[in-house]
């Protein structure tokens, strides 16, 4: 694979904040026109040395690049072989220096930092219903469990698929029946979801309509909870009149099932869009302020690892990937080619 293109952009740019805290962000790269391009990116890490890694879902590779941008080494492909992926999801960095690619269904491969294929960890023997595979530290995996009734739950599991901590977050069914098929309809606005985060041998997991996060230590157990009084934002008529538009053009969907997600819709949001842990902070991703305007700013609240509450600042796209010390999001150019930035952060009261 060729090398890619690296822009560096060093324009310093300070966002507005409230609540005491602002961030500036240095535009460090960009990546993903020219010779090199993306098929999709999906996830991000970070190693120990700086390095990053790209899981291109589409292209069922990983990628890996320096700190400054040069692509390194490519790995994965499709297949159910040693190596291979059937639906990569999510990737992660083991501080014993092992990449992790977790499988949206039942398993997880693991790799050495030059791409080298270790291990493969499958869960379908005891979780044939799991799916959302995320890496939770010392070979723990959180995963997403159906029961009976098709209600999804947050576990923690080991690597042999035995349950460590089943006393997390629980999210209803909420896919509507017509005519002997499923329908789900999901927005980051209004539709529950189920949240997870990890960062060296720390988890932290939360549901997207209610402001408490919890942050597990590597034994998968609670440590803290972490909440903020604060109420659900309203959903706004201009801003549900382009759901509204956006339900309309999904083809798919009969008429009568529309209907039933139009009367479901909720009057108010939901709090969190994503969570992302570093060795010092959670940052709390919040819904845009208008869902109409994807120029919206979308708010961040960030929180120290002993739970108190820093303050707020507004970014103007919801991130892929939050590091120590980087930011990284995703985007096109003007050719509508997938595009990753690189920010450089630092927080400041």
């Amino acid at each position: 694979m060729n090398k890619p293109t690296v822009i560096l952009l060093l324009l310093l740019i300070a966002l507005p904040g409230f609540a005491g805290l602002s961030i500036h962000l240095e535009k460090k790269l960009a990546i993903g026109d020219g010779e090199f391009m993306f098929d999709s990116l999906v996830s991000i890490c970070e190693d120990g040395e700086g390095n990053f890694y790209a899981l291109d879902f589409k292209a069922y590779k990983v990628h890996k690049f320096s700190p400054g941008g040069k692509l390194l080494l490519s790995f994965g492909r499709k297949g159910e072989g040693p190596g291979e992926f059937k639906s990569p999801g999510s990737i992660y960095y083991a501080p014993e220096g092992k990449i992790i690619v977790a499988e949206m269904m039942n398993q997880a491969s693991v790799f050495d930092t030059n791409g080298k294929f270790l291990d493969r960890y499958s869960f379908l023997a005891k979780m044939s219903m799991s799916f959302a595979v995320g890496y939770a530290g010392n070979e723990l995996f959180c995963v997403q469990k159906r029961d009976q009734n098709r209600d999804r739950s947050q576990i923690i599991i080991d690597s042999k698929g035995n349950i460590i901590n089943s006393s997390l977050f629980k999210e209803p069914y909420n896919s509507i029946q017509y005519q002997n098929m499923s329908y789900t309809y999901s927005t980051p606005e209004y539709s529950r979801e189920l949240l997870f985060s990890y960062y060296w041998n720390r988890s932290a997991l939360a549901r997207s309509d209610e402001y408490k996060i919890l942050l597990l230590d590597d034994q998968g157990k609670i440590e803290r909870t972490i909440t903020r009084k604060v109420k659900r934002p309203e959903l706004s008529s201009k801003e549900r009149e382009y759901l509204n538009e956006q339900l309309k053009g999904i083809k798919m969907f009969p008429k009568p099932v529309k209907s039933i997600i139009r009367d479901r819709t909720p009057d108010v949001k939901n709090f969190m869009e994503k969570i992302f842990l570093t060795k010092t902070h959670l940052f709390v991703i919040r819904v845009r302020k208008d869902v109409s305007r994807l120029t919206s700013p979308v708010p961040v609240d960030i929180f120290d690892l002993e739970g108190k509450f820093m303050g707020s600042f507004t970014l103007k796209k919801t991130p892929t990937h939050i590091s120590d010390h980087y930011i990284y999001i995703t985007g096109r150019n003007e050719a509508d080619d997938i595009m990753l930035f690189k920010y450089k952060y630092k927080l400041q009261k």
